[in-house]
């Protein structure tokens, strides 16, 4: 049985617009080098890599001052992307401030409290930021599945967006590998992995990262 193929690119999306340039626009606030020069910066490139064909280098990284600096020039349209961005519940100041709502991906890093670290979209383009989230749960999911950068030819196909991406999920685990594997690279040294940051081991829905309490229903 044939699979059947999801919607390409939306015609003025960001999805178009950003292949039409041909590089991805991502800030990244100053921080910690394990942030800013690690994880934060791996996301950037796995969604790079997924945008043009395995390659990471297409990522402008933007570095701002901090979350708050990203947010208006993700407002602007200045950036496409945030990395470090933390997912707050319900209207936010970020909102009241700029005029527009934002979605955030799953948790990609969790520290103190409601502490935690996202990739942020415009809400104004639903199939962008589900590109984005599809990124980031790729890299869960090779963990979960035991595949890693050397072996990311195993991870499948995806068939979300046309065939333009349908080797996005294995060209994301290629540059940056598997979660395990970015955050041991990455956060490891000044942050061992546990709590959070760990995959759950429920049998229903089956392994998955954590999520923000004020998530859960």
């Amino acid at each position: 049985m044939s699979l059947v193929e999801g919607l390409a690119p939306e015609a003025g999306g960001m999805l178009e617009m950003i292949s039409e340039r041909g590089t991805l626009k991502c800030a990244i606030p100053s921080g910690p080098a394990h942030f800013m020069d690690g994880i934060d910066k791996d996301f950037c490139e796995a969604l790079a890599a997924c945008l043009f064909g395995g390659d990471p280098s297409k990522a402008i990284l933007v570095e701002v001052a901090d979350e708050t600096a990203g947010i208006e020039l993700l407002a602007s349209g200045e950036v496409d992307v945030m990395a470090g961005a933390m997912w707050t519940y319900g209207k936010s100041v970020k909102e009241e401030s700029t005029g527009f709502g934002y979605s955030f991906t799953q948790p990609y890093f969790y520290g103190k409290g409601q502490e935690n670290r996202c990739l942020a979209t415009r809400q104004d383009d639903s199939q962008w930021s589900a590109f984005v989230l599809w990124v980031l749960m790729s890299t869960i999911h090779a963990e979960d599945q035991g595949i890693t950068m050397s072996t990311s030819s195993s991870m499948p196909d995806m068939h979300l967006f046309g065939p333009s991406y349908s080797e996005m999920f294995r060209n994301a685990v290629s540059v940056v590998g598997n979660y395990a594997e970015i955050y041991a690279r990455s956060v490891a040294e000044s942050i061992p992995r546990n709590g959070r940051n760990t995959l759950t081991t429920l049998q229903n829905p089956g392994p998955l990262h954590f999520v923000p309490p004020d998530m859960m229903p």
